[in-house]
């Protein structure tokens, strides 16, 4: 009989343990199934989403082309009719996929019209931002937001640095939260961003038989001449490599043709004066490194003190490393007009830009002379505003003519001819023209 009631009243504890477990069982998968079926929905969607981008378009932002702007055509596919992007440029990083971005997205998502792209309106997110993945926190965000339709192209604008990425976040909104349900990020520096600047042009002549041609005839004076470029040595050679080939062609009888010409040789730099074929002349100018920038400047004419001669100082970004080299010329440049040709083929240097200027013959003071010297180097290798030039020579009583070329393309397309610009003074009055080209530029991206 006490082997009967123990027996039961353990059959009895053994229920009771049994529905407990069974309770707390069906209390848990009540909570969790729920939680299980929406990660594994917000996992199946991201599976399925894919993004296409395409190679990019750029163009440089002036005057001083520190900065672009980057474009691609991108398309995402998805189950879902509609999707939600967050572009935004940052800096590469090994935790990229956990970045969070700031309020500076620099990149917004554009839509296609009949004509034209118009960007899309954009709404604010600020708030948590999750991912599929156990439905994990990735952090707050507080960020522009597009919404799309799959399945379409669209127009994915940035404005960024060399070195920077552009990076998309594909969200979805679900049961009151947002999910990042993927990422994908383009490289613009790795395509080839950057400026297109030559290495070699063509010919421009300010040279005409008669004397009273319109410009771009210019005759320079013996009061004052003055040149200089840009240039960032991309490359060293041990062949000679010509920068900048000046003729001075002379519009009388009395004197005879000759040539300046600076050229880069085993990372040096050197001026060599060329009259009937001979080298009348030669000196070294000093040492150049690849990658760096420089600008050289040379100026003759009695007012300056440099009667039948050049003087010519070199610069880095820094300032001056090399000045007061003299180098004697066949004449004086009176009466002289000018044929010049930048750069050559073997890929050595890069030029960014140039001028030349020309004092009045009548003219006694130098006053406004540097000024086109100063502002063209302050404002350094790519930077480019010519109203700056136009106003100084346009002040200036005692300029008779500046020239000008800007030697870089800020997009994909570059031209095969660039002209340069004259300003120069006819009858009192101040008039602009081009310098036209004749024969082909090339270029390297930098």
């Amino acid at each position: 009989m006490q082997n009967s009631v123990t027996g039961f009243i353990l059959l009895i504890v053994t229920i009771v343990a049994a529905l407990s477990v069974l309770g707390i069982y069906f209390a848990y998968t009540s909570v969790y199934s729920p939680q299980v079926a929406k990660q594994e929905y917000l996992i199946s969607l991201s599976k399925v989403i894919s993004a296409s981008i395409s190679e990019e378009a750029f163009k440089g932002i002036p005057p001083s082309y520190e900065c672009f702007n980057v474009s691609y055509l991108i398309w995402i596919k998805s189950i879902t009719p509609k999707i939600t992007l967050v572009p935004f440029v940052t800096c590469p990083q090994k935790s990229i996929c956990l970045y969070i971005p700031n309020s500076q997205q620099n990149a917004v998502i554009l839509s296609s019209g009949k004509n034209c792209y118009s960007q899309i309106k954009s709404f604010i997110i600020n708030c948590n931002i999750y991912l599929p993945q156990q439905c994990k926190l990735l952090g707050k965000a507080s960020v522009h937001a597009f919404n799309i339709t799959s399945n379409e192209t669209y127009e994915l604008l940035a404005k960024v640095k060399p070195g920077q990425i552009v990076v998309i976040w594909i969200l979805y909104y679900y049961q009151g939260k947002w999910y990042r349900l993927d990422f994908t990020y383009a490289n613009p520096s790795g395509e080839g961003l950057g400026v297109y600047i030559i290495t070699s042009s063509g010919s421009y002549s300010s040279y005409s038989k008669s004397t009273n041609v319109k410009a771009p005839h210019v005759t320079i004076s013996q009061t004052g001449f003055q040149m200089g470029l840009w240039f960032k040595e991309i490359s060293t050679s041990t062949q000679k490599s010509i920068l900048l080939n000046d003729t001075l062609v002379p519009t009388g009888n009395t004197e005879k043709e000759f040539s300046i010409i600076f050229y880069e040789c085993s990372s040096k730099l050197y001026v060599c004066i060329v009259s009937d074929k001979c080298i009348y002349a030669r000196e070294s100018i000093g040492e150049i490194k690849e990658g760096c920038c420089y600008f050289l400047d040379f100026v003759s004419g009695a007012q300056t003190g440099n009667t039948e001669q050049l003087s010519i100082t070199l610069y880095n970004t820094k300032g001056i490393i090399a000045s007061d080299i003299i180098i004697q010329l066949p004449s004086e440049i009176n009466g002289y007009t000018l044929i010049v040709k930048f750069g050559c083929k073997n890929l050595v240097n890069s030029i960014s830009q140039s001028f030349f200027e020309v004092l009045k013959s009548t003219s006694s003071s130098l006053t406004g002379f540097d000024e086109i010297e100063k502002t063209i180097y302050n404002h350094g290798f790519l930077y480019n505003d010519t109203s700056c030039i136009c106003e100084i020579i346009k002040n200036c009583d005692n300029l008779y003519a500046v020239g000008y070329w800007y030697f870089v393309c800020s997009s994909s397309s570059t031209p095969p001819y660039i002209n340069g610009i004259l300003w120069y003074y006819s009858h009192g009055n101040l008039c602009k023209t081009c310098i036209p080209e004749v024969g082909q530029n090339t270029y390297i991206l930098t």
